[in-house]
């Protein structure tokens, strides 16, 4: 893909594709080419893209476990100085299933049966056999009161998260409930973190 945004002719072989000289129409404005982040779910699969010097996303609920997001935020940390890249340059963007209400209590009444809808859905979840309180006990999403966001994302930020992303709008919540959760967000939690090294969004 690198390739083909930088104009070249490319062909490829594998067991799953076959692109016989292929060249892109629409070349990118940014060269060498658009920015790029390379998703990982696994901490063994962090240093290949810290090497590489590519960002890395992650979804931490298709870990199964908020341990295995640490270790692959550190992996990928370690590779990323190790391979000589500057340290101050490392992504690290994780994708958060995120819920705030007035109280913890409510958002997680208001949050359940729509992430359990969510889940149900998804592959890595189902997989697993994860269910919302599996999720929640296990730290996998931010859903509760401004507090315990500002808490949940500091702890992150401290391992070395640089960005969050939200994913507010899930299971088929009603509008008017994702209107407010991320409106609550905004004014309570992203604030916190205006100067503190994490970007919130």
């Amino acid at each position: 893909m690198l390739r083909a945004w930088r104009g070249e002719t490319i062909t490829v072989q594998s067991p799953y594709h076959t692109i016989n000289e292929v060249t892109i129409n629409v070349q990118p404005v940014q060269l060498p080419h658009p920015p790029t982040w390379i998703a990982v779910i696994r901490p063994e699969a962090a240093p290949f893209v810290a090497r590489k010097g590519f960002p890395l996303l992650g979804v931490p609920y298709t870990s199964g476990h908020i341990e295995t997001a640490r270790d692959m935020i550190q992996a990928y940390h370690q590779a990323y100085g190790d391979a000589g890249h500057d340290p101050a340059q490392a992504d690290v963007t994780l994708v958060w299933h995120t819920y705030v209400a007035e109280t913890t209590d409510l958002a997680i009444r208001e949050a359940r049966t729509a992430l359990q809808q969510y889940t149900d859905t998804r592959l890595f979840a189902t997989s697993k056999g994860q269910k919302f309180e599996d999720l929640y006990d296990r730290k996998l999403l931010i859903i509760g009161d401004p507090a315990y966001c500002r808490e949940r994302i500091a702890e992150l930020r401290d391992w070395g998260m640089t960005r969050m992303l939200t994913l507010s709008n899930f299971g088929g919540l009603a509008h008017d409930k994702v209107s407010k959760s991320m409106q609550l967000f905004a004014d309570e939690v992203i604030p916190a973190f205006a100067r503190s090294g994490v970007s919130v969004v």
